[in-house]
């Protein structure tokens, strides 16, 4: 009888924690949803603001620039945080042997391509306006790099919290510099200096979270502390119980 009632009292717990496990999932997906929604709105209303602000010419440059960023930076990225989110779930703390080698693709592809952009403005000189705005902005290819890769860290960590706030400062930072624009105003190479700042701001933000898995050591959801080598016990960090034949079959009152 032993058995059974602690058979009953795990079923009890287990019916406890699925309420408190799909409350943390519900309110996980709807803060992340909520600053998906606040990155697109600053987004649009940014542009808004500097279509207003910029002349006409100016405006249509740096918005292919940073559309020229956008398109490229995930080349750099090459994939790695979502190979981060299979190779965890699926090796768990054996697959710390690929985060330095990643992180050095990573860190080697976005200066590169940074080098390529700042290269080109060179090229076209330093003391024009279109080469000191491509020199300026080559930065933002460190900074989304960074964030796409410290935002694959907090995901394994479970902090999802934080992968809001980290999505949301780059946008808070530019409508600052937007509305700095507005203000005094600014020309373009002001604003691609005040977005050069806020992605170099982004990367020293992002590298406190990513230090752990060069270090490997870290918090995995679900597993607890775990370090580079040690293997990790199943979810919610318990190692498997006996099953229930092998109980009754040591167990010899419940055969009484």
């Amino acid at each position: 009888m032993a058995c059974q009632h602690r058979s009953l009292t795990r079923r009890a717990r287990r019916r406890r924690r699925r309420p408190t496990r799909l409350r943390r999932t519900a309110l996980s997906l709807g803060v992340l949803a909520l600053s998906q929604a606040g990155v697109t709105l600053a987004a649009f209303g940014t542009q808004v603001v500097l279509a207003r602000v910029l002349p006409l010419a100016e405006f249509g440059f740096l918005m292919t620039v940073l559309s020229l960023i956008s398109v490229t930076a995930p080349i750099a990225v090459a994939g790695v945080p979502e190979l981060w989110l299979q190779v965890f779930g699926r090796e768990g703390a054996g697959a710390f042997g690929w985060v330095r080698r990643s992180l050095w693709m990573v860190l080697g592809g976005s200066v590169a391509l940074s080098a390529v952009l700042a290269g080109w403005g060179l090229l076209e000189g330093a003391g024009t306006t279109h080469g000191a705005v491509r020199i300026m902005l080559a930065s933002v290819v460190l900074a989304q790099s960074a964030a796409a890769v410290a935002a694959s860290v907090l995901q394994l960590q479970g902090r999802y919290t934080a992968v809001a706030v980290l999505q949301l400062l780059p946008q808070l930072g530019r409508i600052a510099v937007v509305g700095l624009a507005w203000w005094l105003p600014l020309p373009v190479s002001g604003v691609a200096l005040g977005y050069a700042a806020v992605a170099l701001l982004t990367v020293v933000t992002c590298v406190p979270a990513i230090r752990p898995f060069w270090r490997g050591r870290t918090r995995l959801e679900g597993h607890g502390l775990v370090e580079a080598g040690s293997p990790v016990p199943p979810r919610w960090g318990r190692w498997p119980r006996p099953r229930r034949r092998s109980c009754w079959a040591t167990c010899s009152t419940c055969w009484a």
